[in-house]
């Protein structure tokens, strides 16, 4: 009796966990939203700090108070409630994050600071561009201060680059190093945080960051130092979705130049990444 009772009891909980990962999964594309006045969208997301990150309150950051004003809009426009179910990337792994997003249903929406890229848009829907991205070039604090970009042959030649395999920055260094720096030796390290932290902490070491990173590591660090002769500002975040996804054009007219350089943006940006994040990007922009 004992034995069929936990057998009935096992079975239960698969039946429950089944059914919640179903109605979890399903999603609505933006034309059945349009006739149902409602749709549910899911939220697929990367940890990252100021952008998008779940605390003891629950969801927090840049991107979803930018999410949440999408929200409200869309029911203002088209009359559509939306029900928004957030979950973390498998093992908040980039490239699980990346395929999760590929391979997912219309309604499916990547969250976290993805660089629009060429090649990405090739496989992915994107929204039009939510913030631009500076990356910098960082050295600890006790390295002099580059006039030119042409001097860091000589002024760095004695260090060594360090940098994530595979990401843009990388790139960006590559660049570096084929125009102005041919003899650079590059190293690797698994994360941004790795790489803040080690060119924090060794002068002999210097990289590229993310300005998002970049902001970060000051709070941690303050031995970090920015070069910004060197800032590069030709890379664009968006919300990232299945290609076709029909959702891409509808956040795109939501992330309009109006709201991009409206108080409230402004606001959530200072809430999120800073005075320092604004200060920071209206000097790129305008200089």
């Amino acid at each position: 009796m004992k034995f069929n009772f936990f057998k009935s009891l096992s079975i239960f909980l698969i039946l429950l966990t089944v059914a919640s990962f179903n109605s979890f999964s399903q999603t609505t594309s933006f034309s059945k939203a349009k006739q149902t006045k409602t749709a549910t969208l899911k939220y697929i997301y990367l940890d990252t700090p100021g952008f998008i990150e779940k605390g003891p309150g629950g969801m927090n950051g840049l991107c979803y108070d930018i999410i949440k004003d999408f929200e409200k809009w869309v029911k203002s426009k088209y009359g559509i409630t939306i029900n928004g179910n957030w979950a973390l990337a498998r093992n908040n792994s980039f490239p699980a994050f990346m395929q999760t997003v590929k391979s997912a249903p219309d309604g499916t929406v990547g969250v976290a600071n993805i660089t629009i890229t060429p090649e990405r848009k090739r496989e992915y829907t994107f929204s039009s561009p939510f913030i631009n991205n500076i990356s910098i070039l960082v050295t600890h604090n006790s390295v002099g201060t580059l006039k030119s970009p042409s001097n860091i042959r000589n002024a760095f030649k004695n260090m060594t680059a360090v940098t994530v395999k595979g990401s843009t920055n990388e790139k960006y260094l590559r660049q570096i190093k084929s125009k102005y720096f041919p003899g650079m030796k590059i190293e690797y390290l698994t994360s941004n945080m790795d790489v803040s932290k080690k060119v924090s902490t060794d002068p002999r070491y210097f990289s590229v960051l993310d300005f998002t990173y970049y902001l970060s590591s000051l709070k941690d660090y303050r031995t970090i130092k920015r070069q910004p002769v060197m800032d590069e500002t030709n890379e664009y975040f968006g919300f990232i979705m299945p290609k076709g996804s029909g959702w891409g054009p509808v956040f795109s007219q939501f992330l309009s130049d109006q709201y991009l350089n409206g108080g409230q943006y402004r606001s959530i940006l200072a809430k999120h990444l800073g005075p320092n994040a604004l200060k920071l990007l209206d000097a790129v922009q305008n200089p």
